[in-house]
């Protein structure tokens, strides 16, 4: 039994160490649109870092973990802003916009992940959000960076180690 049980082991051990690690072409939540689609549907583009020197990957569980935690950024940013905008209309009748001319509204983005690791080794995303771009594919392959443009620009920082966000910023109006 002992012999039955060591060569299975064995053959496990072998079977396994042939394995590589693999990038999955993952499908995010909410869109069902892989991240290296070309079809024109396409929101996620990784861009490489030129401030390293070997290429860092993303796996298929950092992605949802990335996604989950843009999606969560986003509504605290909303939540934050409907609460200004429910006081802005309170205080100034003559107020007339709209919610909506102020929240953001995920879908409607395309995103650059640039992935870089940190003084402490853990692995970050740099994550710029784009909602108005030119009919090119440039932002596939080219960091986009934009002045002003409000809502329709920003961008914030993701460290998959501890599963957070920080420096989410929006641009501002010229």
């Amino acid at each position: 039994m002992k012999v039955i049980l060591s060569i299975l082991l064995i053959v496990f051990g072998l079977l396994s160490c042939g394995q590589k690690s693999q990038q999955m072409n993952v499908q995010v939540p909410d869109r069902e649109v892989s991240v290296d689609t070309t079809d024109g549907k396409q929101y996620i583009a990784i861009l490489p870092n030129k401030n390293s020197k070997e290429e860092i990957k993303l796996t298929g569980e950092e992605l949802i973990i990335t996604d989950s935690l843009v999606k969560e950024s986003v509504k605290v940013v909303n939540d934050k802003t409907e609460v200004r905008f429910k006081k802005r209309k309170l205080e100034d009748p003559k107020f007339t916009y709209d919610l909506s001319d102020y929240t953001i509204d995920l879908k409607r983005y395309k995103r650059q992940y640039i992935v870089l690791v940190n003084k402490k080794g853990q692995k970050e995303v740099w994550i710029n959000c784009l909602c108005a771009i030119s009919d090119n594919d440039d932002w596939k392959t080219k960091k986009i960076v934009v002045y002003d443009g409000g809502k329709c620009y920003f961008n914030l920082k993701i460290n998959l180690s501890e599963k957070i966000y920080f420096d989410f910023q929006v641009n501002g109006i010229a």
